[in-house]
Order: structure tokens, then C-alpha cells, then sequence
């Protein structure tokens, strides 16, 4: 069964970073939970999100904010913003 933070958590990350539904539905058919996005190709995520014109968005920081949702790291995924800029590390 899976938590209600992890619920959550991947609720708000999926429906940020997925704003469109095609883009959405191309990633979720891949990657249905959050080790599965943590342990994705920065490179498949980015193609995909280049086929949805979403050319600027940078998916590693996405990927780093699942590996701390995947090991229910609360406090992790709230240090994280300060060590990235622009969905980048510093």
C-alpha cells in the first residue's frame, strides 16, 4: 500500500512538471512511480518533454526530487530547492 505522502508528493511533482496531458500520459505510461522516475534517463525524459515543445525544461532536477520522494526523504525534498537553480544543481 502505498503512503499518503508518496501520494502526495507525487501528485504535486507529476502535475507540475507535466502540464501537458500528451506529455503527461508519455511519461506515466513509463514511469509510474517514484523509483521508476529516479532511476530515469535525464536524456528520455528531456526528448520527451522536447516533443511536447517544452524545450526549456530541465527534467534532472525532477529526477533528484523523485529519489528523495522514493525514499520518503521529507527533509531532503525540502533542502532541495536551495541547492538547485532553475531545475539545475548549483
Amino acid at each position: 500500500m502505498v503512503s499518503a505522502f508518496v501520494v502526495v508528493v507525487l501528485a504535486l511533482i507529476i502535475g507540475w512538471i507535466y502540464q501537458q496531458s500528451k506529455t503527461q500520459q508519455k511519461i506515466t505510461e513509463k514511469h509510474t512511480s517514484f523509483d521508476s522516475l529516479a532511476n530515469a534517463d535525464p536524456a528520455e525524459v528531456t526528448n520527451v518533454l522536447n516533443e511536447a515543445g517544452l524545450q526549456m525544461m530541465n527534467p534532472e532536477g525532477w529526477i533528484d526530487q523523485a529519489e528523495f520522494a522514493a525514499k520518503e526523504d521529507g527533509d531532503g525534498l525540502q533542502k532541495l530547492p536551495d541547492e538547485l537553480k532553475g531545475g539545475r544543481r548549483k
